[in-house]
């Protein structure tokens, strides 16, 4: 949220947060076909919101196997709800890389520092470029 103006904004072309929005999709990369999508008017916020829905809704039309994301959705709750629930793959690096293996404690996370794939990762430039 700013302070700014509406005649500041309209001046210098700054635009204001409240008029931006999220778009978070979730796709098929092999068909190119979009499953799922969710807009926010709230781009500031965390994106770990929106994957619980997203991906609920996208299991519902077509068997999930893998799920790539950014470390915008890295959670404990995220890693659980896409390998206990659906019985995917999950593929989210940690947010903090700086952070030791031996201070996380929890047990996905953990996996996803000590390390990936790459290929499957690399998946998700595929998912950004459908729309």
């Amino acid at each position: 949220m700013t302070s700014a103006s509406q005649y500041y904004t309209d001046r210098t072309g700054y635009r204001r947060e409240e008029d931006m929005q999220k778009l978070s999709i979730r796709a098929d990369v092999l068909q190119q076909i979009i499953c799922s999508i969710k807009i926010r008017r709230a781009p500031t916020r965390h994106d770990n919101m929106d994957l619980k829905p997203i991906i609920t809704k996208t299991s519902g039309i077509l068997p999930v196997s893998v799920v790539t994301d950014d470390k915008g959705y890295d959670s404990e709750d995220n890693h659980q709800l896409v390998r206990e629930t659906l019985h995917a793959f999950s593929v989210i690096p940690a947010l903090y890389e700086h952070v030791p293996i031996s201070r996380k404690h929890n047990k996905y996370r953990k996996q996803m520092k000590r390390g990936y794939s790459k290929l499957l990762y690399n998946q998700l430039n595929e998912d950004e470029t459908i729309v």
